[in-house]
């Protein structure tokens, strides 16, 4: 996963983080919605600098603890998190969890007949957890992303910037 990428290449995903470093700029607001263990979380927060702030979104116990912890080991200055997955509504999801967490998702209801490697967890709707308009949105939902694009889309902001890491295998097994 993410961890074995970063020892051996010291990189993650070197397009996306190319394309992630040219659109952050100083003092941008940005959410970061599936941070998993906070690797473009560390990014977005050194993009956007002191007068920048950052909301690290991670619905895994396990997967956030490891976030808060390289958010504290890399000293990190303006970066929230919540322990959450964004859904529709302010509850509890069940989340489809695999070996390889970054490949864990929201399930559907067809979903929990087949899977048993189940997870229940807090979710929240986004407009809940965000206090002001962002400028920049980064999602990584394993398919989950046609769901949370109905709730940007409400977001009043004039020049919203989105990377969307998009799954549609996943899309159309979910949808």
């Amino acid at each position: 996963g993410i961890e074995k990428d970063l020892w051996i290449q010291g990189i993650r995903e070197s397009e996306s983080t190319a394309l992630l470093e040219s659109e952050i700029d100083e003092g941008m607001l940005c959410v970061d919605i599936g941070a998993n263990i906070g690797y473009y979380a560390l990014k977005e927060s050194v993009l956007a600098g002191e007068d920048g702030k950052v909301l690290a979104i991670e619905p895994l116990p396990e997967s956030f603890e490891r976030l808060q912890q390289n958010l504290e080991m890399n000293d990190t200055g303006e970066v929230e998190t919540v322990n959450a997955a964004i859904t529709g509504k302010d509850s509890t999801c069940e989340m489809l969890v695999r070996e390889d967490r970054n490949v864990s998702r929201v399930m559907t209801d067809d979903e929990r007949r087949k899977y048993r490697e189940v997870e229940t967890v807090e979710s929240k709707k986004l407009e809940d957890i965000i206090e002001e308009a962002p400028d920049f949105i980064r999602m990584d939902l394993e398919g989950f992303e046609a769901e949370l694009i109905q709730q940007i889309v409400e977001i009043d902001s004039q020049e919203l910037k989105m990377f969307a890491e998009v799954h549609p295998e996943k899309m159309n097994e979910v949808y």
